[in-house]
């Protein structure tokens, strides 16, 4: 099996992400989205790459991901991790994972089910 083999599920389930964000936006995201074997993600140019060790970290948190990403993208270039960039991101990550972030700097501390009350990942 080749690697794009092994990517192709979960760059569906991303662009699954992508289809759920723009039914409640309003405006269309056109973005192409990459699952890569990369060290970390980025977003530019309608374009967003997610790496597949963030899959290895849980459901929530490859999901956190492509959310984190894609936000990027949606807040601007300007904004890297600031406060309406994190604004944006916590709105998506309570509406499609129903967690809460717990932040280490930009990145999830911890990601809380706001619901169980469950810790769904926590960072090393």
């Amino acid at each position: 099996m080749n690697t794009r083999d092994i990517h192709k599920p979960m760059q569906e389930y991303a662009s699954s992400i992508l289809v759920k964000m723009n039914q409640s936006l309003d405006r269309q995201l056109l973005l192409q989205i990459e699952i890569t074997d990369s060290k970390r993600g980025w977003s530019r140019a309608g374009r967003i790459s997610v790496p597949t060790w963030a899959i290895e970290r849980g459901f929530e948190y490859f999901t956190y991901y492509i959310i984190h990403e894609i936000s990027h993208h949606i807040a601007g270039s300007k904004h890297g991790h600031d406060y309406y960039f994190k604004e944006i991101e916590i709105h998506w990550v309570k509406k499609l994972i129903n967690c809460n972030i717990e932040y280490k700097k930009a990145y999830p501390k911890r990601l809380i089910n706001f619901h169980s009350g469950k810790v769904v990942y926590t960072s090393k």
